[in-house]
């Protein structure tokens, strides 16, 4: 039987699809139901593997038992609360730099993107283990405080200089992907706008506000879910951590399927809500004012 064109290109689509469907099918729906089961039920023989039921007893006790859960959660999502901003303007910024940059334009993309290459949880777990950001700090401080007569040690341990540094390493670390993001979002913007703009005498400050911003508000709706999304599902953030801890160390894969059931509610209602309030900001050319 002779497949017209248009039912030529949906086969080759479902073709094309297909091992993005098996994918989220085997390696998240698949173990994402198993760990909602599991969160309702005892582990009795970890080695048969037997189970029994037992409903919403963890939950009930994350919510009324665990005193490390509340305080844990909220330490992610202060974390969260700080760095996805940071991560938005470093990003902004990078972008707008490198766009303007003629040659060695494409070696310097390569090079802020170079850390999401080789960026896994390994790495940067090992990265701050070793303080790379304080290194670098005190090795800039070195000379000053030499000839000051003061021990590096002594002026930066525990202040907010070594807090912000630190802090901001991350921050390097984590925007790779989303300076491509703001890249390729002003790109998009016709350079007709930036002329119309010029000749009504409009400058470099006002322009941004009125054109660069409008235009690129659904990029940064896009890079504020990515970025939350990639700091929630860190492996290094302390919810995280919580839960691996509770469920290779503790050895209660039950509980720590609870913990991760009620982590994912949170982490899906944020996010909800930061779409709500954002979508209301967003500008799509095109649509009617």
């Amino acid at each position: 039987m002779k497949l017209t064109l248009k039912q030529q290109q949906s086969l080759w689509g479902y073709i094309f699809i297909s091992p993005w469907v098996l994918g989220l099918a085997l390696l998240f729906a698949w173990p994402l139901g198993r760990s909602l089961m599991l969160s309702f039920q005892k582990v009795t023989d970890l080695f048969q593997w037997q189970t029994e039921w037992v409903g919403l007893d963890h939950y009930r006790q994350i919510f009324t038992e665990d005193i490390v859960f509340t305080p844990v959660l909220l330490d992610t999502l202060e974390n969260v609360a700080i760095d996805v901003p940071l991560i938005l303007i470093f990003s902004l910024l990078l972008a707008l730099l490198l766009t303007g940059v003629g040659r060695g334009q494409t070696f310097l993309r390569a090079v802020f993107f170079l850390p999401v290459v080789i960026g896994s949880a390994g790495v940067i777990q090992h990265m701050l283990s070793v303080g790379v950001g304080d290194q670098l700090l005190m090795s800039t401080l070195e000379p000053l405080m030499q000839g000051m007569g003061a021990e590096v040690d002594s002026v930066v341990e525990g202040t907010p200089i070594q807090w912000i540094v630190t802090r901001l390493t991350a921050i390097i670390w984590f925007s790779g992907v989303e300076i491509l993001f703001f890249i390729a979002g002003l790109n998009s913007i016709p350079p007709s706008l930036y002329e119309a703009a010029r000749v009504d005498g409009a400058s470099p400050w006002e322009s941004f506000w009125k054109i660069t911003l409008p235009m690129v508000s659904p990029v940064i709706l896009l890079v504020t879910i990515y970025a939350m999304i990639d700091q929630l599902t860190f492996p290094e953030n302390p919810m995280i951590k919580y839960i691996m801890q509770v469920g290779v160390r503790g050895q209660q894969l039950e509980y720590a399927s609870a913990l991760g059931m009620a982590y994912f509610i949170v982490v899906f209602l944020q996010i909800a809500l930061v779409v709500r309030i954002l979508s209301k900001f967003v500008f799509y050319a095109g649509e009617k004012p």
